[in-house]
């Protein structure tokens, strides 16, 4: 099977993180054969292309002798579906740590899994063993079928807004699912269980805490879970309900409000009534964002 895994690196990728790694190894032999191979290439009367590729291949070679070819391909290798004919793993080299992330690209003959790795990561193999083993766990979720995943599901949001809140709580979940299938298999990841758990009871505080411990259960008990049941989680049945019956949908404007009228005293009841004139069915307990209140507020004294 490990024959069959196409892996291939950007050659600065390769260039600076054997760079990096001959400058800890001073004193060593392969220290200095490695700077004494280099001069060689330099001192060459060759062409620029020539030079070139032979630095490339150079590199290249040193590469494999420190081990850091076999490093990936020994974690490929407990993720099947990178094994399957048409894809192919790609590692690049990026500048900035909002960079580093696995992405799936699929084209009609190819699929390509992208490594963005920064360069010094190879420094500490114990770190980028974690972030790779995660970020290949998700790709897996995306190639394999028991997850279900779909590029564009339907989020459900009533708009952008609702639908960025149910993207953000949806990563949390698939992360924390990634990872505690993970720890299953007596990997270490990067996030402990505790900091996701204070993350996660933080996001979904709308929740009751039976429905939250409910969750954290099927994660932690590696359920067969699919995209859509991380979803179906992710949403806010606030959004669905107005204000009135604990939800957080204005039942006039529509819109999303965090904030209700909570009194309805005398003092309120021209409001009320002027509200009444466009929805003769509301009710003052069905609630009322403040926007809606100030509006028909404004509306009474314009017909002073």
């Amino acid at each position: 099977m490990k024959n069959f895994l196409q892996i291939n690196f950007d050659p600065t990728f390769i260039e600076e993180t054997v760079f990096l790694l001959i400058r800890t190894k001073q004193g060593d032999n392969l220290y200095k054969n490695f700077f004494d191979e280099k001069d060689t290439i330099y001192q060459q009367d060759t062409s620029g292309d020539e030079r070139d590729n032979a630095f490339k291949q150079f590199y290249k070679g040193y590469f494999f002798s420190l081990g850091l070819e076999d490093f990936f391909r020994n974690i490929c290798q407990d993720f099947p579906h990178l094994y399957t004919p048409g894809i192919r793993v790609v590692v690049k080299r990026v500048w900035n740590r909002k960079q580093e992330e696995a992405e799936l690209y699929v084209q009609p003959h190819q699929k390509t899994v992208y490594l963005g790795i920064l360069a010094h990561r190879m420094m500490d193999l114990t770190f980028l063993e974690s972030f790779l083993r995660h970020e290949l766990m998700r790709i897996s979720d995306m190639l394999g079928s028991d997850f279900q995943y779909s590029p564009h599901p339907v989020l459900g949001g009533k708009n952008e807004i609702e639908n960025s809140l149910i993207r953000e709580r949806f990563r949390l979940l698939w992360d924390f699912y990634i990872d505690a299938r993970l720890r299953g298999k007596g990997f270490k990841t990067i996030r402990a269980y505790e900091e996701q758990k204070k993350e996660f009871e933080r996001k979904f505080f709308f929740l009751a805490p039976l429905e939250r411990e409910e969750i954290l259960r099927k994660i932690q008990g590696r359920e067969s879970l699919t995209q859509m049941d991380l979803l179906n989680w992710a949403g806010d049945f606030r959004s669905i309900k107005v204000l009135g019956e604990g939800g957080l949908r204005c039942p006039l404007c529509d819109f999303t409000s965090f904030n209700s009228i909570k009194r309805w005293g005398a003092e309120t009841l021209p409001v009320v009534r002027e509200i009444q004139k466009d929805y003769p069915h509301w009710e003052p307990s069905q609630g009322a964002c403040p926007q809606c209140f100030d509006l028909y507020g404004l509306q009474i004294k314009a017909e002073v």
